[in-house]
């Protein structure tokens, strides 16, 4: 869209998705239930702009980018989102002894395309 780089989400790549789930299943073998209230915000806390988005799908595949007016305004459409995941570092934390380490988007989009194409 026009204004692409004002439009920002929280990405997060489906293997860190899969890996808070498994995560998840071994805090259950290791205590026995769940943590907490059993919802959780996966995320990477690291909200990138649209345009972020597209310029590292661009320098993958050589492509260039075809901007479109932005079909939604600002009463219908949410131009910010950005999870928190402190809860979910907690439980990351005491089940593995160490960080919560999403992909960065340079290497979701990379490990995306790749899959994708091969």
């Amino acid at each position: 869209f026009f204004g692409s780089s004002k439009i920002v989400r929280d990405f997060i790549h489906i293997d860190d998705v899969t890996n808070v789930n498994i995560m998840l299943l071994d805090y259950y073998k290791q205590k026995g239930n769940l943590p907490y209230d059993y919802c959780f915000d996966v995320g990477t806390e690291l909200p990138v702009s649209f345009q972020e988005v597209a310029e590292n799908i661009i320098k993958l595949t050589n492509g260039s980018i075809k901007y479109i007016e932005n079909p939604y305004n600002e009463t219908n459409y949410q131009f910010y989102t950005k999870g928190n995941i402190s809860s979910l570092e907690c439980i990351y934390y005491e089940t593995y002894a160490k960080e919560f380490s999403p992909l960065s988007i340079e290497e979701g989009i990379t490990r995306t395309f790749y899959q994708k194409t091969k």
